[in-house]
């Protein structure tokens, strides 16, 4: 029986003790009383219950312990007198203590357990930062797998890092047809050519002019001056990278600019011909 229902059975048996007019009891013959009971009630609760199975039923009823009451040899008429006696003593509720809520202090460390010459009673250890020394400087890592671990574990946080500035800063393509593409976002395969290869490869030039050798007329006064003269134009054929054209945005650097050619007159040509022939 639970330790809990045997201390109920011997307060109650303390009492009936009382009533008769015991002042106290030694221990072996409390506990042998509290046996005999024991006994007793089990006895009763075998015999209602083959009372119940004799009947077919599975659980027994009032009648099942009428029948096993008497048979034990007790009468039921009895049990009602009894429990209407005079000067009985009424045995007060079991009080449920309520035990202290411990309050949750924050615990540095995990707690050590007592050793085994230390008893229960005595309060628990503090934490162990408290009398045990720790070494609040840490050795650097000298092993090779270890820094190949934090070399490779750094190499990828950057690599996710950069994957995930290039998703929000540029275009991305959805890997499901769905309105929203911030599911599973992919980073589109575009080639784009460098911004100076357009200068560094050759294209074809087609030039258009009129006059081959162009000799610019004296201006005479009173008369209006006649128009420039046509020079030469350049053009080029449209490339994959689209760098020149209307809507293109202007280009800043001097060296990625498109070539000129301009055409020089004959009185400079001369004099650079001379030039050169002096040299």
């Amino acid at each position: 029986m639970d330790s809990a229902c045997r201390r109920i059975l011997s307060v109650s048996l303390a009492g009936l003790l009382l009533e008769i007019g015991f002042q106290f009891s030694n221990n072996i013959a409390h506990e042998t009383l509290v046996e005999i009971m024991l006994s007793l009630i089990r006895q009763i609760g075998l015999s209602s219950h083959r009372f119940c199975e004799q009947a077919g039923r599975v659980q027994p009823v009032v009648g099942d312990v009428v029948m096993a009451l008497i048979d034990i040899g007790i009468c039921p008429h009895h049990i009602e007198s009894y429990a209407k006696r005079n000067g009985m003593i009424v045995l007060s509720p079991i009080l449920k203590v309520s035990h202290p809520k411990r309050v949750n202090n924050l615990h540095v460390g995990k707690e050590e357990p007592r050793p085994g010459h230390i008893p229960d009673y005595f309060p628990g250890f503090p934490d162990p930062h408290t009398y045990l020394r720790t070494p609040t400087l840490r050795k650097p890592a000298i092993e090779y797998d270890v820094l190949r671990e934090k070399a490779s574990f750094q190499q990828q946080c950057i690599k996710k890092a950069l994957t995930k500035f290039v998703a929000r800063t540029s275009d991305t393509e959805s890997y499901f047809s769905s309105a929203d593409k911030n599911i599973f976002p992919l980073i589109p395969c575009q080639t784009h050519n460098p911004a100076y290869l357009t200068a560094l490869l050759t294209s074809d030039q087609l030039f258009q002019f009129q006059d081959e050798f162009f000799v610019p007329k004296r201006k005479i006064k009173g008369q209006s001056p006649d128009k420039k003269p046509i020079k030469y134009m350049v053009v080029q054929e449209n490339n994959q990278d689209q760098t020149y054209g209307p809507n293109a945005e202007p280009i800043d650097n001097p060296y990625l600019h498109p070539v000129k050619i301009k055409l020089l007159r004959k009185k400079r040509q001369r004099k650079c011909n001379e030039k050169l022939k002096m040299c």
